[in-house]
């Protein structure tokens, strides 16, 4: 979005927010299972890891 310089479009802040929010119900659903996740300190997402036994 930045390089195609559209972060003024309409499109762009239900883009975030959906990406957000999936993001956010995937990690939750993860953790209830026992995983662990972490964010990174850049991008968007998070890594998954194990359980731990």
């Amino acid at each position: 979005m930045v390089e195609a310089d559209r972060l003024k479009e309409d499109v762009v802040t239900p883009y975030e927010t959906v990406l957000t929010t999936m993001n956010t119900a995937l990690g939750e659903a993860l953790r209830a299972f026992g995983y662990r996740t972490r964010r990174p300190r850049f991008g968007s997402g998070f890594t998954i890891q194990p359980p731990r036994s």
